[in-house]
């Protein structure tokens, strides 16, 4: 048997702590985003007899994963074993204990064994990299939760099924707050339906919300800008965004704050200089379709209605990071060309963090720039990417090769520079956990252990 164990101090009481991890979005957050992990069933207790049940993705792999509650002593403890899955044995004790009145000490201790001894080391190597990354978020996330004290809110959210939405929803879960998602299509009643194309929403369910987040659109990193692309990618945020902010103003008890995301785009394709929040919209498609996306979340006029403009967002469970990993790992990593252009960026944990704090503090309205304070060129970020994958970055990709390629979209993104900073969160003594582009890769990779 090989036994492990992960401590670390926790900004709240024992009881918080054990409640956190009682939470419905508790186990989507302490996932690691590099492991592919992918919850099918769970229990809403902890209590013994409870499951989870998860895939578990390993290159060409699906692990099913079936882990059993056992013991239950709250505040203090809980345990769960494997019932099913890739080990032999798997206890997993949780342990949550006071030190003082604000803060306790989580401790999780593994107790593990293969069929076979081969691979246990391999094994132990994967699991100290999960809790540090586990115990980093749980510190982060109750710090952030306690420093923006929000009384239990019912948040409706589109686009809560993408990589932004689904690690938002669990934070706010975690938070002690009420998400309902508004898809389109869906059996649960619990859940939102709409059509903006057709302009059609469940309005009834919106009364008494008190704040809706707009995530819809289509991806603009996939696939060429044909005519038909564009078309998509405007109107599944121009047609759905004014959908929402007038049927909110339209309704009886209408939430408090409307946060309809935009992006750093916003400021055109060619920029050295840096941009704040008050530059006046660039040149090309998707500083056009920003600054229309905005003005169509402008029209909600019964509260507080916030257009924050995300950067590149960072996570090796999506967006520009998953695409570039398996040619970097394959060293096969490029500067895409010359390498000067700017990349705004942002750690997803931090944009989580950011929209957090946008929901809670009502000196925030229009525009908000959520990016890191410190842009990287495009060289910049591959060597630091190769440089933390241990591989070369010797290839470059010419201009004229990522147009042809890409077409339109290459000048609008790969190819476009935008220094974007975010003077309205600094300008608010705003707190980032992963400033730095080299830590905040090492973060989502797991590679700070």
């Amino acid at each position: 048997m090989v036994e492990y164990t992960k401590k670390t101090l926790m900004p709240v009481d024992s009881r918080l702590l054990f409640n956190w991890h009682e939470s419905e979005g508790a186990f989507i957050r302490l996932s690691p985003p590099w492991e592919h992990i992918t919850l099918i069933r769970k229990d809403r207790s902890l209590k013994p007899g409870s499951e989870v049940h998860f895939k578990l993705k390993k290159g060409l792999l699906s692990l099913r994963w079936v882990a059993r509650h056992t013991d239950y002593n709250p505040p203090n403890e809980f345990t769960d074993i494997q019932i099913k899955g890739p080990f032999k044995t798997w206890i997993h004790r949780h342990r949550m204990i006071p030190v003082d009145p604000s803060v306790s000490e989580l401790e999780d201790n593994i107790t593990f064994r293969l069929p076979g001894s081969i691979g246990e080391h391999l094994a132990l190597r994967t699991i100290k990299r999960m809790f540090q990354y586990r115990h980093d978020v749980l510190q982060h996330d109750l710090q952030v939760q306690k420093a923006f004290p929000n009384m239990p809110m019912t948040i409706a959210i589109t686009g809560s099924s993408g990589m932004i939405g689904s690690a938002l929803s669990a934070f706010l879960q975690t938070a002690g707050h009420k998400v309902i998602p508004i898809v389109r299509h869906t059996l649960s009643t619990h859940a939102i339906t709409w059509d903006p194309i057709k302009r059609e929403i469940q309005q009834e369910k919106l009364e008494g919300i008190d704040a809706v987040i707009n995530l819809s659109g289509e991806n603009i990193g996939s696939g060429r800008w044909t005519k038909d692309k564009k078309k998509r990618i405007y109107e599944s945020r121009i047609i759905s965004t004014q959908l929402l902010a007038e049927t909110l103003n339209h309704l009886k008890n209408p939430p408090r704050v409307f946060i309809s995301a935009s992006a750093t785009g916003y400021y055109g394709e060619d920029l050295k200089e840096a941009c704040t929040e008050s530059k006046i919209p660039g040149k090309g498609f998707l500083a056009y379709l920003c600054h229309e996306w905005e003005a169509a979340a402008n029209l909600f006029k019964a509260g507080r209605c916030v257009t924050p403009r995300f950067g590149a967002v960072l996570s090796s469970s999506g967006g520009m990071l998953k695409k570039m990993l398996p040619a970097f790992r394959t060293g096969l990593g490029s500067i895409i060309g010359d390498g000067s252009q700017w990349v705004s960026w942002i750690a997803l944990d931090d944009l989580i963090y950011s929209l957090y704090r946008l929901l809670a503090e009502n000196q925030f309205s229009g525009p908000v720039n959520l990016c890191s304070p410190y842009p990287v060129t495009n060289r910049e970020l591959t060597k630091t990417l190769g440089k933390i994958l241990s591989r070369p970055t010797i290839l470059s990709i010419p201009k004229f090769a990522i147009r042809m390629g890409f077409g339109e979209m290459a000048d609008a993104t790969l190819l476009s520079s935008c220094k974007a900073i975010p003077k309205a969160l600094q300008t608010n003594n705003h707190t980032f956990y992963y400033p730095f582009f080299e830590e905040a890769v090492k973060h989502t990779l797991g590679r700070n252990s």
